[in-house]
């Protein structure tokens, strides 16, 4: 027979058994985001992968450690193989180009969502860098309109890009700016991927890590893959229920 200790210290183990087995068991009452099926990317040369050669940028590394990948499953499209739109035109592309921009994404952003994607990829700003209010506010719209159609809006910072030709102080201040209004919009419900912060050199602010691009402006797999990891984390965090 049980003394009277064993016998409270039994009944305490079941008590708190029995709670967490109704924790677990408890409906989630406000569910996160659900994994997408199909993902629009629509974004510019900091997209391309130089080593897989397409667009599909840090998505072609959300799978290094499959445990972790927060996207399993997701069919990501990054060009639609329309001869008709696949000239050698900035923004030719309805998805993503080199010469992309925000205003070019805007105008194609329609026959995007024509395609029935439940999530959308923007990773836009760079070439605009020189207009961040018009570009704020194309992006704006093309955010606002994805997530009336009920898709999933992920965007990513403008990276750093200091040293390379082209960049200037202008260039940067409304690299800045544009940020600040990318950062602020998770307060709309969109996940950010902070592609500044992650890549940046903290000894040389400004710049990209050397490993991380190999002009200072476009990124490496290397790179591609440090924005992979920090993608599935914020995607991951989405999909938390949010009552526990």
């Amino acid at each position: 027979m049980f003394n009277a200790a064993t016998r409270f210290a039994v009944l305490a183990l079941f008590a708190v058994q029995f709670q967490l087995h109704c924790q677990t068991r408890r409906e989630c009452n406000h569910p996160g985001v659900p994994i997408p099926r199909s993902v629009a990317i629509i974004g510019d040369s900091r997209i391309f992968d130089p080593g897989l050669k397409t667009f599909g940028g840090f998505t072609n590394y959300l799978n290094q450690v499959p445990e972790k990948n927060a996207f399993i499953g997701a069919k990501f499209v990054s060009e639609d193989s329309d001869p008709a739109t696949s000239k050698n035109v900035p923004g030719s592309d309805l998805y993503s180009s080199v010469g992309n921009t925000a205003f070019y994404a805007q105008r194609n952003l329609n026959k995007i969502l024509a395609v029935g994607h439940d999530a959308v990829i923007i990773s836009l700003g760079v070439n605009t860098s020189g207009d961040p209010d018009g570009t704020i506010q194309a992006m704006d719209q093309i955010a606002k309109t994805s997530a009336a159609r009920g898709l999933t809006v992920i965007i990513t910072t403008l990276g750093p890009w200091k040293g390379y030709a082209t960049w200037t102080q202008p260039y940067q201040a409304g690299t800045e700016k544009i940020n600040a209004w990318i950062r602020e919009s998770s307060s709309r419900g969109y996940i950010i991927i902070d592609v500044y912060e992650i890549l940046e050199d903290k000894k040389n602010p400004g710049h990209l890590r050397s490993d991380y691009t190999w002009d200072s402006l476009h990124y490496t797999a290397v790179g591609h893959q440090a924005i992979a990891e920090a993608a599935n984390i914020q995607m991951a965090a989405a999909r938390a229920c949010k009552d526990l």
